[in-house]
């Protein structure tokens, strides 16, 4: 699974990355796909952390639910989380990986009665 850079803004100050595949038609479930990209996701924050010494993040998966037949799109996303020279970013990276999947699970049975069918994109945003 590859990111690739979907919207620079503001000098390149803020970027937006985003698979390049539907994730849909790879058929993933969330756990799989965040592991699908963890790896990714660490290599860029280590190299902007060690530019920028300080760097901001934030993760967004884009998910379709149906319900009675209908076909709707759900966002989860994470607060921005703040990275410095030294901190530990797989432990960062792993907050906001839990938090997707906790706000996920707690969407299925909180008896929204939505049914998730699919992940269409995952989007990892750098504040620098």
């Amino acid at each position: 699974m590859t990111l690739v850079l979907e919207e620079s803004a503001l000098g390149r100050k803020v970027e937006t990355w985003t698979t390049r595949e539907d994730l849909g038609d790879v058929g993933m479930d969330m756990k799989e796909m965040l592991n699908g990209v963890r790896e990714q996701v660490t290599r860029m924050l280590s190299r902007a952390v060690e530019r920028k010494k300080m760097v901001r993040f934030q993760f967004l998966v884009e998910c379709e639910y149906s319900k009675d037949g209908e076909v709707c799109k759900l966002n989860f996303k994470t607060k921005s989380y703040v990275l410095t020279e030294g901190d530990d970013i797989t432990a960062e990276i792993e907050k906001g990986f839990n938090k997707l999947l906790i706000e996920k699970g707690e969407c299925e049975v909180k008896g929204s009665s939505h049914c998730f069918e699919r992940i269409i994109s995952f989007k990892l945003k750098v504040y620098k």
